[in-house]
C-alpha cells in the first residue's frame, strides 16, 4: 500500500491530494493474457497510470482489462495510453465519481508491442497491460474569492429610489 500511495504522491507532484481508498484489482483471466506478453521477463514492465473519463469505462477496464478495439485516441486499434507521472492522467483523463472522488487506475505496463513512447507516456497493444490498482482519492478544492452582491444605482430600481429618499 505504502510504495503504490507513495509513488502516486510522488508522481502527482502535489502533497495535498486526500487518498481515500486504494483496491487491489484482481482478475485472473486478464491477468494470465498480460503474462502472456511479458515473454517470461518481469524486468520487462514498469508501473504507469490511467485515468478514464467515465465509470462506465473503468467498469469494463475491470472486467475485461484494456481492449484497444475500443480505444479512439490516436484511432481505432492504435494502443492504450499510459502516464509515467500520475499528474499528467490526473489532469483531465481522470473522472470525478458523484462524491467528488477521482479515479485513476496504477497498471503494470510491459514494453511488448509499444506503438508510441516518449518521455510523458506510452501507448501498447492488446493485452499488454493489467490494471494492478484503482486509486481514490480527492484533489483540494479550490478556494474561491467570495462574493460580493451586485451593486445596484437607485435609479436602476425607481420604486426603491423614491420610497427611500
Amino acid at each position: 500500500y505504502k510504495a503504490v500511495t507513495d509513488y502516486f504522491v510522488q508522481t502527482v507532484g502535489r502533497k495535498d491530494h486526500k487518498l481515500m481508498e486504494l483496491t487491489r484489482l484482481q482478475n485472473a483471466g486478464v491477468y494470465k493474457r498480460y503474462l502472456g506478453k511479458l515473454r517470461n521477463d518481469s524486468s520487462n514492465e514498469t508501473v504507469m497510470f490511467h485515468g478514464c473519463r467515465s465509470q462506465g469505462n473503468e467498469g469494463s477496464i475491470r472486467s475485461n482489462g484494456f481492449q484497444i478495439a475500443l480505444c479512439c485516441s490516436g484511432g481505432q486499434n492504435y494502443g492504450t495510453w499510459f502516464a509515467y507521472n500520475a499528474s499528467y492522467s490526473d489532469s483531465g483523463y481522470a473522472f470525478d465519481d458523484h462524491e467528488g472522488v477521482r479515479h485513476l487506475f496504477i497498471c503494470v505496463v510491459c514494453y511488448t508491442e509499444v506503438v508510441q513512447d516518449n518521455s510523458i507516456m506510452r501507448v501498447v497493444g492488446q493485452d499488454c497491460a493489467y490494471p494492478m490498482w484503482l486509486l481514490k482519492y480527492e484533489r483540494p478544492r479550490p478556494v474561491l474569492p467570495p462574493r460580493s452582491l451586485p451593486v445596484f444605482p437607485l435609479s436602476v430600481i425607481p420604486e426603491i429610489g423614491r420610497a427611500h429618499v
